[in-house]
């Protein structure tokens, strides 16, 4: 809360409360060598929500393609899930 403003005319401005208050299945795909996302902030993130679902894709910076292998199966597993 650096600035110490949360909400302004009604809209929550904290994006951590926001992502606290998320209730749908969400999975994390990260970079292995992301400079945006870090793996003290993926593990912050599932500080927050314990049932994230977290990947992190060797060898890839901020956004992998999807075209991983392991990317690829986790996103179909992760989908199957849902449909289930």
């Amino acid at each position: 809360q650096r600035l110490g403003l949360r909400r302004l005319h009604g809209l929550n401005l904290d994006p951590w409360d926001n992502f606290r208050r998320m209730t749908m299945p969400t999975l994390l795909v990260r970079g292995e060598v992301s400079d945006v996302l870090s793996p003290e902030i993926a593990a912050r993130m599932r500080e927050a929500r314990p049932e994230l679902e977290v990947l992190e894709v060797s060898d890839r910076g901020h956004v992998p393609t999807l075209t991983e292998p392991v990317a690829r199966e986790a996103v179909d597993a992760f989908l199957a899930r849902l449909r289930s």
